[in-house]
């Protein structure tokens, strides 16, 4: 059977397949971060999922990170890839 509507929905849903893998920001409670957009440090809840701004360099010790309320800046090593959920 082959259903227009169905193929439709099935190849437009393919734009929104994440081809990223998953990340948390390491630890749990509160901690400070700095937020270049408002150039402040804000209170950040660790554990939740975000998403890295661009790849690091080797050399760089320090990453931009998206969550979902803010960009933040966070060292590279507070930052745990999950892997694609």
């Amino acid at each position: 059977m082959n259903d227009p509507l169905l193929d439709n929905i099935l190849n437009s849903s393919s734009e929104f397949i994440s081809h990223e893998p998953t990340y948390i920001l390491s630890g749990s409670g509160w901690s400070w971060f700095y937020d270049p957009d408002e150039r402040t440090m804000v209170p950040v809840l660790r554990g939740i999922e975000c998403f890295i701004d661009d790849l690091p360099k080797e050399e760089d010790s320090k990453i931009t990170i998206y969550t979902s309320k803010r960009r933040i800046v966070v060292k590279k090593e507070d930052v745990i890839e999950v892997g694609w959920n």
